[in-house]
């Protein structure tokens, strides 16, 4: 069958082959990296060690909780970001994106629907990496924005583990898996990335207030 996720064959038999404790450091680093860089395939990664863990090549208790403790870290480097300067950034008037409307928009989502906007994001690839750093940035309270982004990934990590655990080491099956699951991504941050870009152009460009009161 011809791969569709170049990178995850490769992930597969490497960690097929090379069974150690610093696997599950790999684990940790790709959860992590996949929420700092979201093009990164880190769920890809999870997915491959909960396939392995299926055919008894790894424990997957110990890659569940790698993969745990590596997206709550990435995530948590993305609130403390928000929360160093971004109240500061979104201080600019002059700046078309960083500007106390978009602050006030922020601060207003989170009033408006709280912590459950991260628990959902994490059901959204790309938007799961902006929402910690929207969090930093609304000051909301160090704790509880851990333990929801802990709740977040926990809920996530368990759809793509039971998954993993399904396939055993069909790995055919994976593959066709991941096609879908590509395919559904890519759909999702296209359509976002696409209606993010027309609001906000919509909302930020000359005259767009006095067209709308007019």
């Amino acid at each position: 069958m011809e791969s569709v996720f170049g990178p995850l064959d490769q992930v597969l038999r490497f960690l097929g082959t090379h069974v150690d404790l610093w696997v599950y450091g790999i684990l940790f680093v790709a959860a992590a990296t996949e929420m700092l860089f979201p093009p990164f395939p880190g769920d890809m990664v999870f997915l491959s060690g909960m396939v392995l863990a299926g055919g008894g090549a790894l424990s997957w208790p110990v890659v569940f909780a790698a993969s745990l403790a590596g997206g709550l870290a990435g995530a948590w480097a993305l609130y403390e970001l928000g929360h160093w300067k971004g109240r500061r950034w979104f201080s600019q008037a002059d700046h078309r994106v960083f500007n106390p409307r978009v602050l006030n928009r922020i601060d207003g989502l989170f009033t408006q629907y709280g912590f459950r906007l991260i628990v959902v994001s994490r059901f959204l690839p790309g938007i799961r990496s902006v929402v910690p750093v929207a969090a930093g940035v609304a000051s909301l309270s160090r704790l509880t924005t851990a333990s929801y982004l802990a709740l977040s990934i926990l809920i996530w990590n368990a759809l793509l583990a039971g998954i993993g655990l399904l396939f055993g080491r069909n790995w055919e099956a994976v593959t066709t898996f991941v096609a879908i699951y590509n395919r559904l991504v890519v759909g999702i941050l296209i359509l976002l990335a696409t209606t993010c870009a027309v609001w906000l152009y919509k909302k930020t460009k000359p005259g767009a207030t006095k067209k709308i009161t007019a």
